[in-house]
């Protein structure tokens, strides 16, 4: 049985050796299904059949991100956001950048 890591903070292509992202686990439950999930803004916009993450970064002056349902269409839109300035204080909590990986 794998090993979940909570502490990595980053891109899919850093991810420490010998863990995978949660939604590549192979043989994963929900694999039969399309799982739509955010707080993983470093992945960018992710385009496969039953991975929908449309978490692009907005609060962090990124654009801002999102899905049509029926289709699995992904759209970006430029964000404007007047609080990201305001948030930046928070990059630095470890806590809203965790990233739940799984070790096999």
């Amino acid at each position: 049985m794998g090993k979940m890591e909570f502490k990595f903070k980053g891109e899919v292509k850093d991810i420490p050796p010998g863990y995978l992202p949660w939604f590549d686990i192979p043989n994963r439950a929900s694999a039969a299904s399309t799982v739509i999930f955010g707080h993983w803004s470093a992945l960018g916009l992710p385009h496969r059949k039953n991975v929908i993450a449309p978490d692009t970064g907005c609060l962090w002056g990124g654009p801002m991100g999102a899905a049509r349902l029926d289709d699995h269409h992904l759209f970006q839109v430029a964000c404007n956001n007047p609080v990201a300035k305001h948030w930046g204080c928070l990059a630095s909590n470890p806590r809203l950048k965790a990233r739940a990986l799984a070790r096999f």
